[in-house]
């Protein structure tokens, strides 16, 4: 190993990097993820103005009727 080169710290045999499609399963699952239960959305509801969603069971658990994202105030 020369100096300058960088260390790898993968185990031998694996990649490097992740493919293409395996970083944009990723983002998707995230996509899909309420941000409340951390779960894939069940019945999911986008507020306005915001745009933000969560599982409505979720949204309808808070006491406060603001969006848990950017605080946002929200009508039922």
């Amino acid at each position: 190993e020369s100096p300058g080169t960088p260390k790898q710290i993968s185990a031998p045999g694996t990649p490097r990097y992740k493919t293409i499609e395996d970083i944009a399963k990723k983002n998707l699952d995230i996509i899909q993820e309420c941000p409340i239960c951390l779960d894939k959305f069940k019945d999911p509801v986008n507020l306005v103005p915001c745009n933000h969603t969560f599982c409505w069971n979720c949204l309808d658990s808070l006491k406060k009727k603001k969006c848990p994202t950017c605080r946002t105030e929200y009508k039922n």
